[in-house]
């Protein structure tokens, strides 16, 4: 199999001289986009979300399945169109979607984002780049797929499916566009956006063309699509990744990392979670470590981005999380292993934008004479809703994270979902930000309560208070401030504080009370005396104090390069 090929050019020890200070650029991560307010124009015609008033479609999500979920479904449309608005007002031209950016990559919802970023587009000169992400090309193939679980303009959960045989309940409906899209679909929606060159680019490569950088002329067409694949076996699969300067002196690498596994006759599996599987796929490697180089001998600045971690994303905590909560718990079978760490590492990347896990965290990987940055840019459909921009200087590039709070329409919908008693904090939200700290409540005490903290040891914390867990000489120890917060301190709390912190990394340690913290670093401390008898509790408060020490500032880096 060709793979690629490339052609250098000499010229002495020249090496060329770009400028390109000043340029920004910005990454939205997992924005898992759907369309709430399908049109006619989508081929949508099913009555039962017509809304009595206006006439409009409302295509909704039951509220009980967003709090169930690790994303909202509804309002995170929204908080999407009021950052690109945003962007936009601020002068952003260039703007990377790190994958995830509709909800499971149907076609009415790549046809939505699609047509927003077109207009985006052509109305301010933005430059979109994507990369998919688990929930794009969810399959390799086209899928027949739908919802059980949207809401009807009469307040009824009803299934939303784009093939007949898929429905499950007596009024279930059919709709063609909730079929999920493979690799030739999502790829006709998303072309003009990073998966083909446009002509304003000053270069494009593949892993499976030419990179010959220095006779570039543009010729979309010699990008397509059947010439970007690669074999596993008896399949072959298309491969997204690319490398684009969209700005003079500036290398944007997007990675697709998504990978799949034949499981019948045009059936796969989607096996992309941790970069498990991307051993298999050698060329990536070395492709990379070559468009470094080059990139070096061009005087370029590489960022390159994807859907998924490159590095650990626990401050490098994962192993004694694994011991303590298993290997399967807390989302810790998605870190990649050390081997596909140090593959990356030894590419000689400087910086990587990674999404997935929707948690807002900087992790680096040293070794030798290298240092490679992964910069987690969380969700906007969780908490902590937010974004990265990136400004070039001269010999760095400086990273900032930007919060969503206030998001027009945010609450549109709050008057059309069901229970509302039992969602009642939820549903009082003042502002986006506050939404998405509410949905990670509710799930923590609703969820991950139950699922990532199901083994027995962690029962008699559920149920007594905290205060008993000490022995009399510690406890003394504490002091009264400490000893009067343990004593209203229950096991649902110590929980939330935790997400809040693997989550949002100092986002989310602003959101808890200083002497709530103030009483985990004492607590940890007085572990390292009495470590002779440490509850498992006492071994999770010493995790979370790890997380905060080790965790590194993320509202504004400087990372050299």
């Amino acid at each position: 199999m060709r793979v690629f090929s490339f052609l250098f050019l000499f010229i002495g020890s020249l090496v060329w001289a770009q400028s390109p200070k000043g340029s920004q650029i910005a990454f939205i991560a997992d924005a898992h986009v759907h369309a709430v307010c399908p049109t006619l124009h989508d081929g949508f015609e099913l009555d039962e979300f017509r809304d009595l008033d206006s006439g409009d479609f409302r295509f909704i999500r039951t509220l009980e399945s967003q709090m169930g979920s690790t994303r909202l479904f509804n309002e995170n449309f929204f908080a999407f169109k009021t950052v690109l608005n945003e962007l936009a007002d601020k002068g952003v031209r260039v703007v990377v979607l790190n994958g995830d950016y509709t909800d499971d990559g149907q076609w009415v919802n790549l046809k939505l984002v699609s047509d927003l970023l077109k207009g985006f587009s052509e109305k301010y000169g933005m430059r979109f780049l994507v990369t998919n992400g688990n929930h794009e090309a969810v399959n390799r193939v086209d899928r027949e797929s739908g919802k059980p679980d949207f809401l009807d303009v009469k307040g009824d959960k009803v299934g939303v499916f784009s093939d007949s045989d898929l429905l499950k309940r007596d009024g279930d409906l059919v709709y063609e566009g909730m079929r999920e899209l493979g690799y030739e679909g999502t790829f006709e929606f998303m072309k003009d956006f990073g998966l083909l060159p446009v002509a304003s680019d000053l270069f494009y490569s593949t892993p499976f063309s030419d990179f010959d950088c220095d006779s570039y002329v543009f010729d979309a067409s010699a990008f397509s699509l059947d010439e970007r694949k690669y074999e596993i076996g008896d399949v072959k699969y298309p491969d997204f990744t690319y490398v684009v300067e969209p700005i003079e002196g500036v290398w944007l690498l997007g990675i697709d990392g998504n990978m799949y596994e034949k499981t019948g006759d045009n059936r796969f599996k989607n096996v992309s979670d941790g970069y498990h599987q991307l051993d298999k796929r050698e060329y990536l490697f070395e492709w990379i470590s070559m468009v470094v180089k080059e990139a070096k001998l061009r005087g370029k600045k590489l960022i390159a981005f994807g859907h998924y971690p490159i590095l650990d994303f626990n401050n490098g905590q994962s192993e004694v999380l694994k011991e303590l909560l298993g290997k399967s718990n807390f989302q810790l079978n998605r870190v990649p292993s050390m081997e596909i760490q140090r593959e990356f590492l030894d590419t000689g990347l400087q910086i990587h934008f990674g999404g997935h896990m929707h948690i807002n965290q900087h992790g680096v990987l040293r070794g030798g004479n290298r240092e490679l940055w992964n910069i987690q840019v969380p969700s906007l459909a969780a908490f902590p809703p937010a974004y990265k921009v990136v400004t070039v200087e001269e010999n760095a590039l400086s990273v900032s994270t930007h919060l969503v709070k206030e998001v027009k329409e945010f609450d549109v919908f709050f008057k059309f979902y069901e229970n509302p008693d039992r969602f009642e904090k939820v549903l009082s939200s003042k502002d986006y930000f506050s939404l998405t700290k509410s949905h990670l409540h509710f799930l923590t005490e609703n969820r991950f309560f139950n699922e990532d903290f199901k083994d027995v040891k962690w029962d008699r914390f559920k149920v007594e208070a905290l205060a008993f867990n000490f022995s009399s000489k510690k406890w003394n120890m504490f002091g009264l401030q400490h000893q009067s917060s343990l004593k209203e301190l229950d096991f649902k709390s110590v929980l939330f504080d935790l997400y809040l912190i693997r989550n949002g990394n100092d986002l989310g340690m602003a959101e808890i009370d200083k002497e709530r913290l103030a009483l985990y670093k004492e607590w940890n401390r007085l572990n390292g005396m009495f470590s002779n008898e440490l509850s498992d509790l006492d071994r999770l408060v010493t995790a979370i104090q790890f997380l905060i020490d080790a965790s590194i500032p993320t509202v504004d880096v400087r990372i050299g390069m």
